[in-house]
């Protein structure tokens, strides 16, 4: 670095200062173009007294303009290199003061950064309001990059979750996953076995009764067919014997005898016709106990009530299974936050984030506020304050 006081020491133009401002001359540099000016000296004519070079550079800076054409600086004797703080920027004399070098040998950038060519150290340099205004511009930058580069650990400091989109995401994810669910896959991914086996053990209890019943009127029809028959057998016998009665009675002459017959025949029909009402009342009773075989067959048999069980237990559980499956997907992104979508599901960080959370990007940059240096130095992370003129200036190393 060279120093002020080593720039000052000298004021007396030499034959070999003119020469080789001469040179810049001839080579057609600006004045203010210290870059230029260094590059030329030390790279082409290789000169490393960088104390000199920074007494070239001043005197070129400060006089070339202000001398007649053709410009000879060996009509320039004696050289001030002192200069004028009101005709220099104040962040320029900020920037010396903290250096301690001349303000001229101090280039200014096209993007407002300041460049010491001789020891290559390029500059930041901003007022109050400046420096305030650039930090929270990078600093949003930095944030920006933290999100793009899945910064997942330190994101979460600053994100807190959506609920309106975690809400819609669980139900799409818990609808999608039990989508294709079975009944019997519902009931069992709801736990829900126990329920399920008491229902269907009532209707199994139904049809077991129903089993019973069938075998009963099974027998029952048995059993008054036998009746029926009995019955039928017993008409047919009266009818045989009234038939013998009329003859009998057709061959008989005695009063006597044929009142004997005709009293008999007459008891004969009673009972056939007793039988006969006994035989309609067991045919009727056939006719239900058949109707009600043939209806209790056809449900004994029937096995869709028992599938329907399930089936209706199932769509009952579905909206419920999917409203705890939903809960359960909350729970884990709470617990889980960020990562959830980032190690489960395989989100980029910036898309879960952007789907998922809102960023508080305004608390992020605050807490920046402590590492301003770090975040404004690129080079060494350091803040350094100077007064110009009453107004402090902030000053940053970017190379």
């Amino acid at each position: 670095m060279i120093k002020l006081k080593e720039i000052l020491m000298e004021s007396t133009m030499t034959p070999r200062d003119a020469k080789f401002l001469n040179i810049l001359v001839k080579n057609g540099i600006e004045s203010d173009d210290v870059s230029g000016i260094y590059e030329l000296l030390t790279k082409k004519f290789l000169i490393n007294d960088n104390a000199w070079v920074g007494r070239l550079i001043i005197i070129y800076g400060k006089y070339r303009d202000e001398l007649e054409e053709p410009i000879d600086f060996r009509q320039l004797k004696e050289y001030d290199i002192e200069y004028n703080p009101d005709e220099i920027e104040d962040e320029v004399l900020a920037l010396s003061q903290h250096l301690d070098t001349h303000p001229l040998l101090i280039n200014k950038g096209k993007y407002g950064d300041y460049h010491d060519p001789i020891n290559d150290e390029e500059f930041a340099v901003y007022n109050e309001d400046d420096a305030n205004d650039a930090f929270r511009q990078r600093a949003e930058e930095y944030v920006d990059e933290y999100i793009e580069n899945g910064s997942v650990d330190w994101l979460e400091s600053y994100i807190e979750l959506d609920d309106y989109a975690v809400d819609q995401f669980a139900n799409e994810d818990a609808r999608s996953r039990i989508e294709n669910y079975s009944a019997e896959e519902i009931i069992n991914e709801y736990g829900a076995e126990d329920e399920w086996e008491r229902r269907l053990t009532v209707v199994q209890d139904k049809l077991d009764v129903l089993e019973n019943r069938w075998s009963e009127v099974d027998n029952e029809i048995v059993d008054v067919e036998y009746k029926i028959d009995e019955l039928s057998f017993d008409i047919e016998a009266f009818d045989e014997e009234l038939t013998d009665n009329m003859t009998q009675q057709s061959r008989v002459n005695d009063q006597s005898e044929v009142a004997d017959l005709q009293n008999e025949y007459k008891g004969l029909l009673t009972s056939k016709n007793e039988s006969k009402v006994k035989l309609e009342w067991w045919e009727e009773k056939l006719e239900e106990l058949q109707y009600e075989f043939g209806d209790l067959e056809d449900k004994k048999d029937d096995t869709d009530e028992l599938d329907s069980v399930t089936e209706d237990f199932g769509d009952e559980l579905r909206e419920d299974l999917e409203e705890k499956i939903a809960k359960d997907i909350i729970d884990d992104v709470e617990y889980e936050g960020l990562k959830y979508f980032t190690s489960n599901l395989g989100y980029e960080p910036k898309d879960a984030i952007e789907y998922f959370f809102r960023i508080d990007k305004e608390s992020a940059i605050d807490d920046f506020e402590s590492d301003r240096g770090n975040i404004m130095g690129s080079y060494d992370g350091n803040e350094h304050e100077e007064d110009v003129n009453g107004e402090t200036y902030y000053i940053y190393r970017t190379n």
